[in-house]
């Protein structure tokens, strides 16, 4: 992932529409992907803020939702549609991320109530 958002911009592709940026990423150009992404970054970072929050667990739903459209860009069937389709991805990974959240949530308590007592925090 790494690579791919430090790839050097080709000036020449700053310039391309999205759905030939897509073609170019379809065809191997990783250089086409990187300018893809950061065209879109914004987005999805500020929609994976408003879900999740300004912590670690945003900007790992933001890297696994680049990481997902890197590796399924050949799914990608409507160029055009490429914003929205990332913006689906990263969506999805949010709402991972919030399962998972939940589910560790859940599995800390084991199923039974906590109460919280009276006196020192410390012996509670």
């Amino acid at each position: 992932m790494a690579l791919i958002l430090r790839c050097p911009m080709d000036p020449k592709l700053e310039n391309l529409s999205d759905s030939e940026l897509v073609r170019r990423s379809q065809a191997g150009q990783p250089v086409a992907f990187a300018v893809l992404v950061h065209r879109h970054r914004g987005m999805v970072e500020g929609m994976c803020r408003r879900m999740l929050g300004n912590g670690p667990a945003a900007e790992d739903a933001f890297q696994d939702a680049i990481l997902l459209a890197f590796v399924n860009m050949d799914r990608l069937r409507d160029p055009a549609s490429f914003s929205a389709w990332l913006a689906g991805i990263a969506l999805n990974s949010c709402r991972r991320w919030i399962r998972s959240d939940a589910r560790q949530a859940s599995a800390m308590t084991d199923g039974q109530s906590m109460e919280i007592g009276e006196g020192d925090p410390v012996d509670v």
